[in-house]
């Protein structure tokens, strides 16, 4: 089980390659692709059944669904670095 929080999770935050919006149909073969590679720990479901909004890639090749908006995590991002980007 996986517990993502940015509040205490500078390490994850540092190993973010990029935020991708989840209607990108080659985000979506992806992520197929790695549901298929079931076992991996290469895709990281953190949406809680609900709709995917964006997908977080880390520098390891990981896949995190979220719910929140790139906006959203952006914004979450700068709160807990004081306010900078």
């Amino acid at each position: 089980i996986y517990t993502l929080s940015l509040h205490d999770s500078s390490d994850l935050i540092e190993k973010i390659k990029v935020i991708l919006p989840y209607e990108s149909t080659r985000v979506k073969k992806d992520i197929i692709a790695l549901r298929e590679e079931a076992g991996t720990g290469k895709l990281i479901d953190a949406t809680k059944h609900k709709p995917i909004k964006t997908v977080v890639v880390l520098d390891d090749g990981t896949f995190i669904l979220c719910t929140y908006t790139a906006e959203t995590l952006a914004k979450r991002y700068k709160e807990t670095q004081g306010g900078n980007i």
